[in-house]
């Protein structure tokens, strides 16, 4: 038998006896998420290029990101960006992909795989994962000749760091990329 649990949280929580154990089986947002009043739509610059990371960066660290591409303008995915030259997105499912296309159908979209202990960024995906397991290659081919073309040409990579694989995080990156492409969508729609 299911059990609701309200309390003074912005989700309604189902809870569900399983086994013997209560566990979260689902939520649903009781309101939408309020937006500070000063939140106004950035105007795109014609003489500098927009980024816009759906990796959670520090504005410390979309400012390094900036100065290292070159003359940018990086933004975070929850900012009133109404249009983007390049979108940049952990791993994440085909459908959070599909999402970020929808809100940006003209940037380009690159998944990173990212790790920065400056800035306390830990995004590994699975390629990282392969490669810290002991995988020394991870290659993608649209073909068979393709593919033995890459092989004869492939150097062999340095090794990995001697490390133990790394965990798959708790939470679903997608979630929250799709979480804040749909409220991205929602404000567009609603001005």
């Amino acid at each position: 038998m299911c059990a609701h649990r309200n309390g003074p949280r912005p989700v309604d929580r189902f809870w569900c006896c399983w086994a013997g154990r209560l566990v979260l089986v689902g939520f649903r947002w009781l309101r939408p998420r309020r937006w500070a009043e000063s939140s106004v739509a950035v105007v795109r610059r014609t003489d500098r290029p927009v980024v816009v990371t759906a990796v959670p960066l520090t504005a410390a660290a979309r400012d390094r990101l900036a100065r290292g591409v070159g003359d940018v303008e990086v933004y975070d995915i929850r900012d009133d960006v109404l249009a983007a030259d390049l979108v940049i997105t952990p791993p994440c499912s085909p459908q959070a992909v599909a999402a970020l296309k929808r809100a940006y159908p003209t940037a380009r979209l690159v998944v990173a795989e990212l790790e920065d202990e400056e800035f306390d960024v830990h995004l590994p995906g699975p390629v990282k994962r392969l490669r810290n397991a002991g995988a020394d290659a991870y290659l993608t081919a649209d073909s068979l000749d393709d593919l033995a073309a890459q092989l004869r040409s492939a150097q062999p990579a340095p090794p990995p760091e001697d490390r133990a694989p790394d965990e798959l995080p708790e939470s679903s990156v997608d979630a929250v990329i799709i979480t804040n492409v749909n409220e991205l969508l929602h404000r567009r729609a609603h001005r």
